[in-house]
């Protein structure tokens, strides 16, 4: 039998042959794959997407580790991380402007027996030495006042009197009567100025003797002066 197939075998039979035995091998292939099955290679760029795939479908073994990003996820899906170190403080920043005086109010009774301030006093007290020079920061009343243990005029005619000016002009309810006599009379008047602007001040004590001319003052010496802003 081997010596009939050597005697009739052939080129074209062999090629035959050959092509045979790939066309069964191809045809056994294919029955391998299952049905409906598409490789990497069909599909084209973004032919998957989302609504493709069934939920759940996805796990965390399918997902590359730090393949996603905090974007991906909606806010509170991720768990909180530990809080980090408090970083350094910032520079602080500027003050801002003072506002303006609040509202506030002020009585101070003056007796009508008060002597009114003269426009121009005769001198101040021991030639200037109680003057009190300060700077309010915003516009508003004072309340002012002073302290004198001992203060005579001494006058030509009369009895002299002793007043508080603020900036050269007399406020009003702060004349007291202090006659030339030992012991003399002590000064402790306390008034309220109308609205003055922001800025410096000078609070004297002044002295006039309305009858005539004032011949001499002695004090204690112990003059204390104040001003207290109580607002517009």
């Amino acid at each position: 039998m081997f010596g009939w197939l050597r005697a009739h075998l052939t080129f074209a039979n062999v090629v035959s042959l050959m092509a045979l035995f790939v066309a069964l091998s191809g045809g056994a292939y294919a029955l391998t794959l299952p049905r409906n099955s598409v490789g990497a290679e069909q599909l084209k760029r973004n032919a998957v997407r989302s609504s493709k795939i069934k939920n759940s479908a996805v796990t965390s073994s399918k997902v590359k580790d730090a393949s996603l990003l905090s974007k991906d996820f909606r806010p509170g899906q991720l768990p909180s991380g530990p809080q980090g170190p408090q970083g350094p403080q910032g520079v602080q920043g500027v003050p801002g402007t003072s506002g303006p005086v609040g509202p506030t109010f002020a009585s101070a009774f003056s007796n009508p027996q008060t002597p009114t301030p003269p426009a121009t006093p005769d001198s101040p007290v021991l030639n200037g030495q109680y003057s009190h020079t300060f700077v309010t920061p915003t516009s508003g009343r004072l309340l002012v006042f002073a302290s004198l243990k001992h203060l005579s005029v001494t006058c030509s005619v009369g009895n002299g009197n002793a007043f508080l000016y603020l900036d050269g002009v007399g406020v009003p309810g702060s004349g007291q009567l202090q006659p030339n006599i030992t012991p003399a009379d002590p000064y402790t008047p306390i008034a309220l100025t109308g609205v003055v602007p922001a800025g410096e001040h000078t609070l004297t004590i002044d002295l006039d003797c309305p009858m005539g001319n004032k011949m001499s003052d002695s004090s204690s010496g112990d003059g204390k002066l104040g001003a207290v802003l109580i607002g517009s």
